[in-house]
Protein backbone atom coordinates (compact mmCIF):
# COMPACT_ATOMS: atom_id res chain seq x y z
CA UNK A 1 0.00 0.00 0.00
CA UNK A 2 2.80 2.37 1.01
CA UNK A 3 4.56 1.54 -2.69
CA UNK A 4 1.58 2.42 -4.09
CA UNK A 5 0.87 5.75 -2.54
CA UNK A 6 4.37 6.12 -3.26
CA UNK A 7 4.22 5.35 -6.65
CA UNK A 8 1.28 7.85 -7.53
CA UNK A 9 3.36 10.73 -5.89
CA UNK A 10 6.11 10.26 -7.81
CA UNK A 11 3.86 9.94 -10.83
CA UNK A 12 1.72 12.92 -9.68
CA UNK A 13 5.42 14.74 -9.57
CA UNK A 14 6.53 13.67 -12.46
CA UNK A 15 3.42 15.28 -14.25
CA UNK A 16 3.49 18.64 -12.47
CA UNK A 17 7.14 18.57 -13.83
CA UNK A 18 5.97 17.95 -17.18
CA UNK A 19 3.21 20.88 -16.73
CA UNK A 20 5.30 23.07 -15.76
CA UNK A 21 7.98 22.41 -18.98
CA UNK A 22 4.89 22.73 -20.73
CA UNK A 23 3.77 25.91 -19.75
CA UNK A 24 7.33 26.91 -19.92
CA UNK A 25 7.22 26.20 -23.26
CA UNK A 26 4.09 27.93 -24.40
CA UNK A 27 5.17 31.26 -22.60
CA UNK A 28 8.39 31.03 -24.62
CA UNK A 29 6.49 30.45 -27.98
CA UNK A 30 3.75 33.37 -27.02
CA UNK A 31 7.43 35.93 -25.90
CA UNK A 32 8.44 34.73 -29.21
CA UNK A 33 5.41 36.03 -31.22
CA UNK A 34 4.99 38.56 -29.42
CA UNK A 35 8.69 39.70 -30.35
CA UNK A 36 8.28 38.80 -34.10
CA UNK A 37 4.98 40.51 -34.42
CA UNK A 38 6.72 44.02 -32.58
CA UNK A 39 9.42 43.82 -35.21
CA UNK A 40 6.69 43.09 -38.49
CA UNK A 41 5.13 46.53 -36.70
CA UNK A 42 8.31 48.47 -36.88
CA UNK A 43 9.36 47.21 -39.88
CA UNK A 44 5.82 47.98 -41.67
CA UNK A 45 6.05 51.62 -39.81
CA UNK A 46 9.76 51.91 -41.05
CA UNK A 47 8.68 50.98 -44.84
CA UNK A 48 5.67 53.58 -44.18
CA UNK A 49 8.11 55.93 -43.28
CA UNK A 50 10.74 54.84 -46.10
CA UNK A 51 7.42 55.15 -48.99
CA UNK A 52 6.26 58.98 -47.36
CA UNK A 53 10.09 60.04 -47.42
CA UNK A 54 10.99 58.62 -50.63
CA UNK A 55 7.37 59.96 -52.32
CA UNK A 56 8.14 63.36 -50.74
CA UNK A 57 11.65 63.10 -51.83
CA UNK A 58 10.93 61.99 -55.86
CA UNK A 59 7.87 65.08 -55.73
CA UNK A 60 10.61 67.50 -54.62
CA UNK A 61 12.78 66.10 -57.72
CA UNK A 62 10.41 67.52 -59.99
CA UNK A 63 10.03 70.27 -61.75
CA UNK A 64 8.20 72.30 -64.62
CA UNK A 65 9.73 74.62 -67.02
CA UNK A 66 8.81 78.34 -66.38
CA UNK A 67 9.02 80.32 -69.77
CA UNK A 68 7.92 80.33 -73.33
CA UNK A 69 10.92 76.97 -73.85
CA UNK A 70 14.52 76.31 -72.28
CA UNK A 71 17.36 74.55 -74.19
CA UNK A 72 19.21 71.33 -73.12
CA UNK A 73 22.74 72.46 -73.16
CA UNK A 74 25.24 69.10 -73.17
CA UNK A 75 27.05 71.06 -70.97
CA UNK A 76 27.24 73.30 -68.20
CA UNK A 77 29.87 75.50 -69.79
CA UNK A 78 29.74 79.58 -71.00
CA UNK A 79 29.92 80.24 -74.72
CA UNK A 80 28.67 84.01 -76.15
CA UNK A 81 24.90 82.13 -77.22
CA UNK A 82 24.40 80.86 -73.97
CA UNK A 83 25.11 84.26 -72.45
CA UNK A 84 22.95 85.81 -74.71
CA UNK A 85 20.17 83.12 -73.86
CA UNK A 86 20.82 83.53 -70.19
CA UNK A 87 20.02 87.55 -70.31
CA UNK A 88 16.94 86.84 -72.16
CA UNK A 89 15.86 83.97 -69.37
CA UNK A 90 15.91 86.36 -66.98
CA UNK A 91 13.15 88.37 -68.74
CA UNK A 92 11.00 85.10 -69.24
CA UNK A 93 10.89 85.81 -72.86
CA UNK A 94 11.14 83.54 -76.02
CA UNK A 95 14.47 83.14 -77.02
CA UNK A 96 15.68 85.72 -80.11
CA UNK A 97 18.52 84.55 -82.15
CA UNK A 98 20.00 85.33 -85.14
CA UNK A 99 20.56 83.52 -88.02
CA UNK A 100 24.29 82.81 -87.23
CA UNK A 101 23.78 82.20 -83.49
CA UNK A 102 21.35 79.50 -84.75
CA UNK A 103 24.22 78.10 -86.77
CA UNK A 104 26.43 78.15 -83.81
CA UNK A 105 23.96 75.78 -81.66
CA UNK A 106 24.86 72.88 -84.34
CA UNK A 107 28.49 73.65 -85.08
CA UNK A 108 29.38 74.35 -81.33
CA UNK A 109 27.39 71.04 -80.47
CA UNK A 110 25.79 73.23 -77.54
CA UNK A 111 22.25 71.77 -77.17
CA UNK A 112 20.59 68.54 -77.53
CA UNK A 113 16.93 69.57 -77.04
CA UNK A 114 14.74 72.17 -76.12
CA UNK A 115 11.85 72.18 -73.33
CA UNK A 116 8.25 73.78 -73.66
CA UNK A 117 6.68 75.92 -71.47
CA UNK A 118 5.11 73.45 -68.06
CA UNK A 119 7.37 70.40 -69.11
CA UNK A 120 8.04 68.36 -66.35
CA UNK A 121 11.68 66.97 -65.05
CA UNK A 122 13.48 65.21 -63.28
CA UNK A 123 16.01 67.14 -61.33
CA UNK A 124 19.56 64.90 -61.29
CA UNK A 125 21.76 67.72 -59.78
CA UNK A 126 22.63 71.73 -59.76
CA UNK A 127 25.49 73.17 -59.81
CA UNK A 128 25.08 76.90 -60.04
CA UNK A 129 23.14 78.86 -62.92
CA UNK A 130 22.70 75.53 -64.80
CA UNK A 131 20.79 71.95 -63.28
CA UNK A 132 20.96 68.85 -64.59
CA UNK A 133 17.40 67.11 -65.69
CA UNK A 134 15.79 64.44 -66.98
CA UNK A 135 13.35 65.58 -69.84
CA UNK A 136 10.11 62.80 -68.80
CA UNK A 137 8.29 64.07 -72.03
CA UNK A 138 11.27 63.30 -74.46
CA UNK A 139 12.12 59.95 -74.71
CA UNK A 140 15.47 58.95 -76.60
CA UNK A 141 15.87 55.73 -76.25
CA UNK A 142 18.99 55.52 -74.71
CA UNK A 143 17.86 57.03 -71.16
CA UNK A 144 14.50 55.12 -70.65
CA UNK A 145 12.90 58.02 -68.84
CA UNK A 146 13.83 60.64 -71.12
CA UNK A 147 16.66 62.75 -72.57
CA UNK A 148 19.10 64.02 -70.29
CA UNK A 149 20.84 67.34 -69.87
CA UNK A 150 21.48 70.69 -68.45
CA UNK A 151 18.87 73.95 -68.19
CA UNK A 152 18.92 77.04 -66.68
CA UNK A 153 18.44 76.29 -63.19
CA UNK A 154 16.27 79.81 -63.24
CA UNK A 155 14.15 77.98 -65.81
CA UNK A 156 12.63 75.41 -63.60
CA UNK A 157 9.86 76.13 -60.72
CA UNK A 158 8.01 73.54 -58.23
CA UNK A 159 5.18 72.32 -59.63
CA UNK A 160 1.95 73.64 -58.44
CA UNK A 161 -0.56 71.63 -56.44
CA UNK A 162 -3.30 73.32 -59.19
CA UNK A 163 -1.10 71.22 -62.25
CA UNK A 164 -1.56 67.89 -59.82
CA UNK A 165 -4.77 68.14 -59.14
CA UNK A 166 -5.98 68.79 -62.89
CA UNK A 167 -8.22 66.23 -64.71
CA UNK A 168 -7.88 67.94 -68.24
CA UNK A 169 -4.87 69.44 -70.34
CA UNK A 170 -5.00 71.47 -73.18
CA UNK A 171 -2.33 71.46 -75.63
CA UNK A 172 -1.25 74.71 -78.31
CA UNK A 173 -1.98 74.31 -81.33
CA UNK A 174 -0.52 77.24 -83.00
CA UNK A 175 3.10 77.92 -83.74
CA UNK A 176 2.98 80.40 -81.12
CA UNK A 177 -0.09 81.92 -78.92
CA UNK A 178 -0.79 84.58 -76.06
CA UNK A 179 -2.33 83.49 -72.74
CA UNK A 180 -4.00 86.76 -71.16
CA UNK A 181 -3.32 87.12 -67.50
CA UNK A 182 -5.40 89.22 -65.11
CA UNK A 183 -2.42 92.05 -65.39
CA UNK A 184 -0.24 90.82 -68.40
CA UNK A 185 0.00 88.11 -71.46
CA UNK A 186 2.16 85.33 -71.41
CA UNK A 187 3.78 83.86 -74.76
CA UNK A 188 3.29 79.79 -75.58
CA UNK A 189 4.94 77.66 -77.94
CA UNK A 190 3.12 74.87 -79.92
CA UNK A 191 3.09 71.89 -78.08
CA UNK A 192 2.75 72.90 -74.62
CA UNK A 193 0.49 71.02 -72.25
CA UNK A 194 -1.29 73.49 -69.62
CA UNK A 195 -4.44 72.51 -67.27
CA UNK A 196 -7.58 72.93 -68.07
CA UNK A 197 -9.82 74.83 -65.74
CA UNK A 198 -13.26 75.99 -67.94
CA UNK A 199 -13.88 76.76 -71.26
CA UNK A 200 -16.44 79.58 -72.88
CA UNK A 201 -17.84 79.33 -76.34
CA UNK A 202 -14.60 80.77 -77.31
CA UNK A 203 -12.01 80.50 -74.59
CA UNK A 204 -10.16 77.95 -72.47
CA UNK A 205 -9.36 78.60 -69.35
CA UNK A 206 -6.24 77.50 -68.33
CA UNK A 207 -3.61 77.29 -65.17
CA UNK A 208 -0.45 78.59 -65.48
CA UNK A 209 2.82 79.03 -63.18
CA UNK A 210 1.53 82.63 -62.91
CA UNK A 211 -2.18 82.17 -61.75
CA UNK A 212 -5.23 81.29 -64.76
CA UNK A 213 -4.97 83.21 -68.18
CA UNK A 214 -7.29 82.79 -71.43
CA UNK A 215 -6.45 81.25 -74.59
CA UNK A 216 -8.54 81.50 -77.61
CA UNK A 217 -10.17 78.01 -78.66
CA UNK A 218 -8.48 78.82 -81.88
CA UNK A 219 -5.18 78.53 -81.16
CA UNK A 220 -5.34 75.06 -78.82
CA UNK A 221 -7.29 71.92 -78.73
CA UNK A 222 -8.07 69.02 -75.45
CA UNK A 223 -5.33 66.80 -75.00
CA UNK A 224 -6.49 63.44 -76.72
CA UNK A 225 -9.55 65.22 -78.62
CA UNK A 226 -7.42 65.31 -81.51
CA UNK A 227 -7.28 61.62 -83.79
CA UNK A 228 -7.26 62.67 -87.15
CA UNK A 229 -3.57 62.71 -89.67
CA UNK A 230 -5.07 64.79 -91.70
CA UNK A 231 -5.78 68.02 -88.93
CA UNK A 232 -2.22 67.07 -87.36
CA UNK A 233 -1.01 68.23 -91.04
CA UNK A 234 -2.80 70.94 -91.86
CA UNK A 235 -1.07 72.40 -88.67
CA UNK A 236 2.03 71.05 -89.65
CA UNK A 237 1.65 73.02 -92.98
CA UNK A 238 0.91 76.09 -90.86
CA UNK A 239 4.50 75.86 -89.71
CA UNK A 240 5.71 76.53 -93.01
CA UNK A 241 8.06 79.48 -93.26
CA UNK A 242 9.31 78.87 -89.88
CA UNK A 243 13.58 78.75 -89.27
CA UNK A 244 15.33 75.86 -89.08
CA UNK A 245 16.79 75.73 -85.46
CA UNK A 246 19.33 73.02 -84.44
CA UNK A 247 17.25 70.75 -81.50
CA UNK A 248 14.54 72.98 -81.69
CA UNK A 249 11.15 71.56 -80.72
CA UNK A 250 9.12 74.90 -80.12
CA UNK A 251 7.11 77.35 -82.34
CA UNK A 252 10.30 79.50 -82.80
CA UNK A 253 12.58 77.18 -84.18
CA UNK A 254 12.18 73.32 -84.86
CA UNK A 255 15.43 70.54 -86.56
CA UNK A 256 13.81 67.62 -88.14
CA UNK A 257 12.85 65.20 -85.36
CA UNK A 258 11.65 68.06 -83.20
CA UNK A 259 9.53 68.70 -86.13
CA UNK A 260 8.01 65.52 -85.71
CA UNK A 261 8.01 65.11 -81.85
CA UNK A 262 5.94 68.16 -81.88
CA UNK A 263 3.45 67.76 -84.21
CA UNK A 264 3.11 64.03 -82.72
CA UNK A 265 2.37 65.85 -79.54
CA UNK A 266 -1.13 67.16 -80.72
CA UNK A 267 -2.29 63.81 -80.95
CA UNK A 268 -1.19 63.23 -77.52
CA UNK A 269 1.64 60.43 -78.78
CA UNK A 270 5.53 60.69 -77.58
CA UNK A 271 7.42 60.15 -80.53
CA UNK A 272 11.00 59.92 -79.70
CA UNK A 273 13.06 63.08 -79.58
CA UNK A 274 16.30 61.45 -81.83
CA UNK A 275 15.72 60.45 -85.63
CA UNK A 276 18.01 57.62 -84.44
CA UNK A 277 15.51 56.34 -82.39
CA UNK A 278 12.08 57.49 -84.85
CA UNK A 279 13.52 54.46 -86.72
CA UNK A 280 11.98 51.85 -84.30
CA UNK A 281 8.51 54.04 -83.19
CA UNK A 282 5.45 52.21 -84.76
CA UNK A 283 5.95 50.11 -87.71
CA UNK A 284 7.44 49.68 -90.78
CA UNK A 285 5.86 50.15 -94.00
CA UNK A 286 6.87 49.38 -97.87
CA UNK A 287 8.22 52.52 -99.35
CA UNK A 288 5.70 52.43 -102.19
CA UNK A 289 2.55 52.45 -99.36
CA UNK A 290 3.70 55.49 -97.62
CA UNK A 291 0.73 57.40 -96.73
CA UNK A 292 -0.28 60.45 -94.90
CA UNK A 293 1.80 61.43 -91.78
CA UNK A 294 3.94 58.85 -91.85
CA UNK A 295 8.10 59.11 -91.17
CA UNK A 296 10.50 59.11 -93.72
CA UNK A 297 13.74 58.11 -92.65
CA UNK A 298 16.94 58.82 -94.59
CA UNK A 299 20.32 57.11 -94.29
CA UNK A 300 23.86 58.31 -96.03
CA UNK A 301 27.48 56.74 -95.04
CA UNK A 302 27.02 58.04 -91.55
CA UNK A 303 23.50 56.00 -90.76
CA UNK A 304 20.49 57.62 -90.74
CA UNK A 305 20.26 61.59 -91.34
CA UNK A 306 17.21 63.01 -91.63
CA UNK A 307 13.47 62.77 -91.48
CA UNK A 308 10.61 63.93 -92.37
CA UNK A 309 6.84 63.31 -92.63
CA UNK A 310 4.65 62.01 -95.76
CA UNK A 311 2.14 64.02 -97.08
CA UNK A 312 1.15 62.89 -100.41
CA UNK A 313 2.83 61.65 -103.94
CA UNK A 314 6.21 61.86 -103.02
CA UNK A 315 5.84 65.21 -101.21
CA UNK A 316 6.78 65.74 -97.62
CA UNK A 317 7.45 68.23 -94.62
CA UNK A 318 10.45 68.72 -93.62
CA UNK A 319 12.93 70.89 -91.38
CA UNK A 320 16.05 70.70 -93.82
CA UNK A 321 18.74 72.11 -92.09
CA UNK A 322 20.42 75.36 -90.75
CA UNK A 323 20.15 77.26 -94.38
CA UNK A 324 16.63 77.03 -94.80
CA UNK A 325 13.32 77.11 -93.03
CA UNK A 326 10.50 74.37 -92.68
CA UNK A 327 9.00 73.73 -96.14
CA UNK A 328 7.45 71.21 -98.34
CA UNK A 329 9.29 69.51 -100.63
CA UNK A 330 9.22 66.52 -103.06
CA UNK A 331 11.67 63.64 -102.79
CA UNK A 332 11.20 62.61 -106.28
CA UNK A 333 14.22 63.25 -108.34
CA UNK A 334 16.31 64.42 -105.91
CA UNK A 335 19.34 63.04 -103.14
CA UNK A 336 16.40 62.63 -100.83
CA UNK A 337 14.33 59.52 -103.09
CA UNK A 338 17.81 57.66 -103.23
CA UNK A 339 18.77 58.38 -99.07
CA UNK A 340 15.04 57.19 -97.92
CA UNK A 341 15.78 53.87 -95.73
CA UNK A 342 12.68 53.53 -93.79
CA UNK A 343 9.27 54.48 -93.65
CA UNK A 344 7.54 54.20 -90.35
CA UNK A 345 3.59 54.64 -89.83
CA UNK A 346 3.20 55.72 -86.08
CA UNK A 347 -1.20 55.81 -86.70
CA UNK A 348 -2.77 52.84 -87.92
CA UNK A 349 -5.44 53.77 -90.49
Amino acid sequence: MKRTEKHVKKKETHLIGMGVVLLLMIFSIFIYLLMKQNQTQSVVQETDTNQVSNQWTAEKQLKVVNRFSTFLFKAPTSHPVKDILYEQALKKEPYVLNHEQRVQLLHDQLVDSELLYADTVRVLETSGDYTKVVALQQPNGKDVDGYIGWVFTQDLSDIPETFKRAEKQIVVSKATTKGRLENSDITLSIGSYLPLVDETATDFIVETLNGKATIQKSDAIVRGSMTSLEEMMTIGKSLIGIDYTWAGTSGNGFDCSGLVHTLYRLLDIQVSRDTTKQVLDGIEIPKDKASLGDLLLFENEQGIHHVGIYVDKGVMLHAPNENASLEMMSILGTPYEKELKYVRRIVQP
